[in-house]
């Protein structure tokens, strides 16, 4: 096989990794904006609940 073809192969292999990556993985990873949106409805739904609690005594 050609050298050329091997290289632009190859090159498009790493192109298809670096696409994948970026597309799938890193919103999966902490400080993505949906996390921290999630975050905050967990800390709201605390709050809500504890003061629920707290009218209840």
């Amino acid at each position: 096989m050609d050298p050329y073809v091997q290289a632009a192969l190859i090159a498009g292999g790493a192109g298809v990794i670096v696409f994948v990556i970026l597309r799938f993985i890193v919103p999966l990873l902490p400080g993505d904006g949906r996390e921290q949106e999630r975050l905050a409805a967990m800390r709201k739904a605390r709050a809500e609940r504890e003061a629920a609690a707290k009218l209840a005594e």
